[in-house]
């Protein structure tokens, strides 16, 4: 035949599935692309009439090139489910895209309609891949395929809401100073059928005398069905004595007891605490050209014994002259935490650039960091950069860098990562 055929071969082995494509001949094309989707199964029980479920569908893609997934549903739930984004639950997705030889997971919404017959409701789902065949070799091109793994539903519907959860675990800082806030969090899981907004209440009680010295209630976070979330309450610390406390935590919702949880800290005098940091990474992350902005990525650990608010401060040189001074908008960095402070620069023309800086915090300050780059030079990068400061007076203290230069249209990305010392 003048036409030639595709075959496929096709195995499908616990939600993964792998396609060799052939000419009719018997002859391979030599392209094999792979599928995977994760749990095996997807399963609601005590689902009620008119709610709402979320679960997490995992998706691989083992091809050389960028895929795009999309849902197909058979059996009884056939038009109960749909990808929804993963930040807004409300925003349905047609397609999810998957990266060559990467994973990623994707909401699945189950929505039981509400006229929905009590029972268990079965069927399959298919994660679908779009596949054009390549070119052949007559120069025809091959039918689009879609390539999918399955895995299997199930859908148990009640008429009788179930209010049931638990507070798993309650915790907080060891010690506080004065005028911090104390930031409670709890634990919650929502082990019924229905969506949970729980009351959780703070008791504050001093353990010296067992007097209660304030109260406070957080009710405004949603808990799916069969969901956890960590809930923070904050307890505002600026007229409390030093000394050793309690905090009694409890959570309900209409009046059902969820849980309760005791804790101890204790309040210290201001200063007690230490205030430390340092600024770990300098991060071009765009590719700006001439008149743009560049956006800059510092990363700031907060390794002190309290919350930070931190801020990069610095200044932008080009070709080694003074152009601009640089602040960043102010963060707050909890305890053991690592968070990316956002740094906005204008590169008003091509040249080679430099960002020197600090991050300022709680009255203290890092050791002061430069990241290089050029604009609008065919990529030609600086690579060099330098620590100043604290840890840097001798050449023992000196860090070896590496620096990756990465070129995109006429700008240069620069990304600078710690290696270890020699």
């Amino acid at each position: 035949m003048a036409r030639l055929r595709a075959a496929l071969a096709l195995a499908l082995v616990a939600g993964w599935l792998v396609v060799t494509t052939a000419a009719a001949s018997g002859q391979t094309t030599g392209e094999t692309t792979s599928v995977g989707v994760y749990p095996t199964s997807i399963e609601v029980s005590d689902g009620l009439r008119g709610g709402e479920y979320f679960r997490s569908v995992g998706m691989i893609n083992g091809s050389n090139e960028d895929r795009n997934f999309k849902l197909e549903v058979d059996g009884d739930p056939d038009g109960w489910l749909t990808f929804v984004d993963r930040e807004d639950r409300t925003t349905e997705l047609g397609t999810v895209p998957v990266a060559a030889n990467s994973e990623d997971t994707v909401l699945v919404r189950v929505r039981i309609p509400k006229t929905t017959p009590n029972g268990d409701y079965g069927g399959r789902i298919r994660v679908a891949a779009i596949l054009e065949n390549p070119e052949l070799a007559d120069g025809e091109t091959g039918a689009a395929i879609n390539l999918g793994a399955e895995m299997a539903v199930s859908v148990g519907v009640v008429g009788t809401q179930r209010i049931e959860g638990a507070l798993l675990e309650a915790t907080t800082v060891p010690a506080i100073e004065p005028g911090y806030p104390l930031r409670v969090v709890s634990e919650f899981r929502n082990t019924g059928n229905v969506e949970i907004v729980p009351a959780i209440k703070v008791v504050i009680a001093r353990v010296d005398d067992g007097d209660v010295v304030d109260d406070t209630t957080h009710d405004g976070d949603v808990v799916p069905p069969g969901e956890m979330r960590d809930i923070t309450t904050i307890w505002d610390t600026t007229d409390a004595r030093t000394g050793e406390y309690t905090a009694d935590v409890s959570a309900t919702f209409k009046g059902v007891d969820l849980g309760r949880e005791r804790i101890e800290f204790k309040v210290v005098p201001r200063g007690t605490l230490t205030r430390d940091g340092t600024l770990d990474d300098l991060e071009l992350v765009n590719t700006p050209e001439p008149g743009q902005a560049a956006k800059i990525r510092a990363t700031f650990t907060n390794t002190g014994e309290i919350e930070a608010r931190a801020s990069f401060v610095g200044e932008l040189l080009l070709d080694g002259e003074l152009i601009e001074a640089v602040k960043s908008v102010e963060v707050l960095v909890l305890r053991g935490e690592s968070r990316d402070i956002e740094i906005f620069a204008a590169v008003p023309e091509a040249g080679r650039y430099t960002l020197r800086g600090k991050v300022n915090f709680e009255g203290k300050e890092t050791a002061t960091r430069e990241l290089s780059f050029s604009v609008g030079e065919g990529g030609v990068a600086l690579l060099s950069t330098i620590g100043i400061g604290a840890g840097m007076a001798g050449a023992a203290g000196l860090g070896i860098w590496l620096i990756r230069s990465m070129r995109r249209r006429a700008a240069t990305r620069v990304v600078i990562r710690p290696v270890a010392e020699r």
